[in-house]
């Protein structure tokens, strides 16, 4: 139904861009009739605004220009991980026996932390991942929102990106929404991205901290800590680095220590 429609809404679209570049030039044609003071401020900002959108249609380009690239790069990671996980035991076996016999024990007890926390970690993620693309789907679904299903699954898979997450799904949809003045429609989504990003908010810190052994309290600081420091990467970094710790400060500093 979606691939069929996709023509009328590409028409639609064109149709309301049109509309605004013409209410742009209509107003850029009328700064001339404005006191010199207002019309100089008006056109200063048209002026900041032009950059900003020459400025993002450049990013846009460069992240363009950066797929083969980046599509090369996943294909390496990928090859490299496969042969890392299918010979991780010899890796591991020939790295302990560099360290010294007393404290091989100590190593694997890390490593079995480490490789714990981890996995809880990513377990964590796919919990909060459902339950955006749950909630999304569902919010959909009230609201009479079409292709709900779809949306919400979208919106669950742009979770996995720090700073997006299902806004990329629902800021648009609104706009959509307000540009063909449906304003209910568009407040209604708006309102069910709101009670999404407040319970994912509310869950984050309990969900992370069950599955990777952490206090909820803990696990909130790391992830705050580690946006503070490492910016969008932090939301994974912060939780990672506070893992890699508690391993080795529950074997090695102060065994059953509890974070």
């Amino acid at each position: 139904y979606l691939v069929a429609k996709l023509p009328y809404y590409s028409k639609d679209i064109a149709e309301v861009l049109t509309g605004l570049f013409e209410r742009a030039r209509a107003l850029y044609a009328n700064l001339g009739e404005l006191p010199a003071p207002l019309g100089n401020i008006v056109q200063t900002n048209l002026n900041r605004i032009a950059e900003s959108i020459k400025s993002a249609a450049s990013d846009f380009l460069g992240l363009v220009r950066g797929v083969p690239s980046l599509l090369f790069t996943m294909m390496i990671a990928s090859i490299a991980t496969f042969f890392i996980s299918k010979d991780k035991n010899h890796f591991f076996e020939f790295f302990i026996s560099l360290l010294p016999r007393k404290w091989r024990h100590d190593a694997l007890r890390v490593k079995s932390e480490i490789s714990t926390g981890v996995l809880g970690l990513l377990r964590s993620q796919m919990i909060l991942v459902c339950i955006t693309g749950g909630l999304a789907t569902l919010g959909l679904v009230i609201i009479r929102a079409p292709y709900a299903w779809l949306l919400g699954l979208l919106a669950g898979f742009l979770d996995l990106i720090p700073m997006i997450g299902p806004s990329g799904v629902f800021f648009p949809l609104s706009f959509y929404y307000f540009v063909i003045d449906e304003v209910g429609y568009g407040l209604a989504v708006l309102a069910v991205l709101g009670v999404i990003l407040l319970i994912r908010q509310l869950l984050e810190p309990r969900v992370v901290g069950s599955n990777v052994g952490l206090h909820p309290l803990t696990s909130l600081v790391a992830i705050y800590l580690g946006v503070q420091f490492f910016g969008v990467s932090g939301f994974i970094l912060g939780p990672l680095l506070l893992i890699i710790l508690k391993g080795f400060f529950v074997v090695v500093i102060k065994p059953g220590l509890d974070l």
